[in-house]
Order: structure tokens, then C-alpha cells, then sequence
């Protein structure tokens, strides 16, 4: 798994590449400049921080699979999905109420995996069973993933922003 998002993590990476390249060799673009690089750069945020926390997994070595990690899993699922979705709806400006609704689920989604971050951290730290530095390791573990799903909102964020300034 963590080679699986490694490779999309590189495959990401040059597409961001080519997008900048292509960005710099067009007069006209469907949208500015800054929201096509700042949603490129979120995109790859985003994969940056779910690589990060597979490899955490792995260089911890952290066998274990929390229900909490269950969960991360679950809504992080559903908010790429919902990403993939807006982002294949945002280039034709009459979807705007279906991006819109997206963009709300998506802040719906970040919301509950602050809830689920806050409240597995504090376990974290009360669980006295855990050694300091196991609590250490799992701790790095959420905030990635935590960290992607902030990314996926700001991602979202870029978008709302598109449709106000294109509608």
C-alpha cells in the first residue's frame, strides 16, 4: 500500500510539474493563473500527507489497526471521492450547485475528522497501557492524516473561490 501511494504520490508530483509548465506557456487559461496553481499544489498536499502517514506506519511499524484508523480511512475515502467528483465538475460553470453541495460535504467531512482527531489524541494520552513513545508514533500517524484532510478542504476552499469569481 504505502508503494501504491508513493507512486501516486510521484505521478502527482509531475503532474503538478506539467501543470506549472503548461500554465507558463498559455495565454489564456479557463481560470486565473493562482487558482489553477493553488489547487495543483493542494492536490499534491494532499498526497503528500497520505504517503506521509502510510510511511509512518511503516517505519514505525505499527501493526495494529485502530478503529480510529478505520475511521481516518473511511472519511478520507469519501473526501477524495468527493474531490475527484468537483474537480470533474468544476470546468463546466453550470455544475455550480453541484460543486457547491460537494464543497459543503467536504467541510461536513473535515469537521468530523477534527472531532475524530481531538478525541483520538486525547485517548492517546490518557491510555497509561501505551509506552511515551508509542503515543509519539500514532500521534504523527493522525496528525498526517488530520493534515490531509485540511488539505482537502483547502482544496475545496479553492474551489468555492473559482465558482464565486467565474459564476
Amino acid at each position: 500500500m504505502v508503494a501504491e501511494l508513493s507512486a501516486l504520490e510521484h505521478e502527482g508530483d509531475l503532474i503538478t510539474g506539467q501543470v506549472f509548465v503548461a500554465l507558463n506557456a498559455s495565454f489564456i487559461t479557463p481560470f486565473d493563473r493562482e487558482d489553477i496553481q493553488a489547487l495543483a499544489m493542494n492536490l499534491d498536499d494532499i498526497l503528500d500527507n497520505l504517503e506521509g502517514a502510510a510511511q509512518y506506519l511503516v517505519l514505525f511499524e505499527l501493526n495494529e489497526i485502530p478503529d480510529a484508523l478505520r475511521q481516518f480511512a473511511d472519511i478520507l475515502l469519501e473526501m477524495t471521492e468527493e474531490v475527484g467528483k468537483a474537480t470533474s465538475l468544476v470546468w463546466n460553470l453550470s455544475n455550480e450547485g453541484a460543486v457547491r453541495n460537494i464543497i459543503v460535504q467536504v467541510s461536513a467531512l473535515e469537521n468530523r475528522a477534527d472531532d475524530l482527531y481531538n478525541t483520538v489524541i486525547s485517548d492517546l494520552f490518557k491510555d497509561e497501557r501505551r509506552s511515551p513513545l508509542e503515543v509519539m508514533k500514532w500521534k504523527e500517524v493522525y496528525q498526517g492524516l488530520e493534515q490531509a484532510c485540511d488539505a482537502c478542504r483547502s482544496y475545496s476552499n479553492i474551489l468555492a473561490s473559482v465558482i464565486l469569481k467565474n459564476a
